[in-house]
């Protein structure tokens, strides 16, 4: 899933029947290929898919930084042909998708591989269901279970996927869901299956060696926040807890090694692992705040998106304060703060409030801005309006049919008013 994919998810699960499915036995898990260099295994595994003839899905930066061919040389090693369509852009229109899919057909592959971040994999994901239903218009695959239809037969045509993270954030090779940009409507729509689980998640190290010390800060912060949301979530099973507590352990302790020493093939892959597990905890439990705010702040703003999920986190944190002490010991923990439970109610608050200074205390230490240099005053309003849709769905909180994302405690349009005019009074100190 995209980074702004997640909007709306819920909702679209709910209203299309997918709690069986959720609860309690989860989306399908992505079969796991980890370490340096695992890239090189490649064409072994796609013949092991019945592949020989691979889409390679992904962006014209990658394919510039030589990330692309590090990829394609693995399936040349195993002589799986592959034809490279790397044409993606953030917010993947309609139009791209089908030029991919154009491509898919024309070059007669039995496969695809997407290499990238959440737009790669987006695109990959609905170039797949183009494959499988080729009769089909894009359109008519928004909402759920509209790719496979839970018909097997249909499940069977989707091309084998496999997914290749490039950042260790977004957790897109984990999940269900795809974002369409339809560029002659102007909307984002959502479109979720089981079948856009990848079969295999390729988690090599030396693809993540190049990243901007920026986006290693930022991508970290995202998973982080995945694996805090997901922890919270009232739709969080035994599960979902026990990826996120593991992802969290992770980040907190290699997130700062690679802001530190980028080279550190060790932390890098920890990393990637952690956003793995983080991706899985969330698909299957979903979000908060944090992301209704953060997606609203990308679309008005084009503020990253990992960015903006550092800046809120702390603060919808100190909202939930209250009624999560006990998940933030747990949190607090997992991240090494402490190795104990505190037994008194006064001990467990400040150790509560510990794990959100911590966030904070990584935010600065990795030089993560605090405010929204595009945004004025006369934005919050519509700013706090369209996060409120995103996170209450149509305000039937409490409506299965119409409900929003799954928080410990619902917020107030004077609570959202107050985050998002944080954004802007620290623009005014600068």
């Amino acid at each position: 899933m995209t980074e702004a994919g997640i909007s709306n998810t819920l909702k679209t699960m709910l209203m299309s029947n997918l709690i069986p499915y959720i609860m309690p036995k989860g989306f399908p898990v992505p079969e796991v290929m980890s370490g340096v260099g695992k890239v090189n295994e490649l064409g072994q595994l796609c013949k092991t898919l019945g592949c020989m003839n691979i889409l390679v899905v992904s962006d014209g930066m990658l394919s510039e930084l030589g990330i692309v061919k590090k990829c394609t040389d693995g399936l040349a090693q195993s002589n799986v042909k592959f034809t490279v369509f790397d044409k993606v852009v953030p917010n993947c229109p309609d139009r791209l998708i089908m030029m991919g899919y154009n491509l898919y057909k024309h070059s007669k592959c039995d496969g695809i591989i997407a290499v990238g971040g959440g737009s790669s994999m987006d695109c990959a994901k609905v170039i797949g269901a183009k494959v499988a239903n080729p009769s089909e218009p894009i359109e008519s695959f928004i909402g759920s279970f509209k790719v496979s239809g839970r018909d097997p037969k249909r499940e069977a045509k989707f091309p084998p996927f496999i997914a290749i993270p490039t950042t260790a954030g977004t957790g897109s090779e984990t999940t269900v869901v795809a974002v369409v940009h339809f560029e002659e409507r102007g909307l984002k729509e959502v479109i979720t299956d089981p079948v856009f689980v990848p079969k295999y998640a390729v988690l090599d190290a030396n693809l993540t060696l190049s990243l901007p010390k920026f986006v290693t800060a930022t991508t970290g912060m995202d998973a982080l926040t995945h694996a805090t949301e997901s922890y919270l979530s009232t739709m969080g099973t035994e599960r979902t807890k026990n990826y996120a507590l593991k992802a969290v352990e992770e980040i907190g302790k290699h997130l700062l090694t690679c802001y530190r020493e980028p080279s550190n093939t060790e932390a890098r892959g920890k990393m990637l692992q952690a956003s793995f597990d983080a991706g899985v905890a969330f698909t299957n439990s979903s979000v908060g705040y944090v992301h209704a705010i953060a997606h609203t702040l990308g679309a008005f703003f084009g503020t990253p998106h990992g960015a903006a999920n550092a800046m809120i986190l702390p603060l919808v944190l100190d909202f939930y304060l209250d009624k999560c002490i006990d998940q933030y010991c747990d949190l607090a923990i997992a991240i090494g703060i402490t190795n104990e439970l505190p037994t008194s109610a006064e001990d467990k608050f400040k150790l509560a409030k510990a794990y959100v200074a911590k966030i904070r205390e990584m935010n600065e230490f990795m030089q993560i801005p605090t405010f929204v240099k595009e945004m004025t005053v006369d934005d919050v309003d519509r700013v706090v309006t369209r996060s409120m849709v995103e996170a209450h769905g149509s305000g039937k909180i409490f409506d299965m049919s119409d409900a929003g994302y799954p928080v410990p405690k619902y917020m107030k349009r004077a609570d959202v008013t107050k985050i998002v005019n944080t954004f802007v009074s620290n623009v005014s100190k600068m």
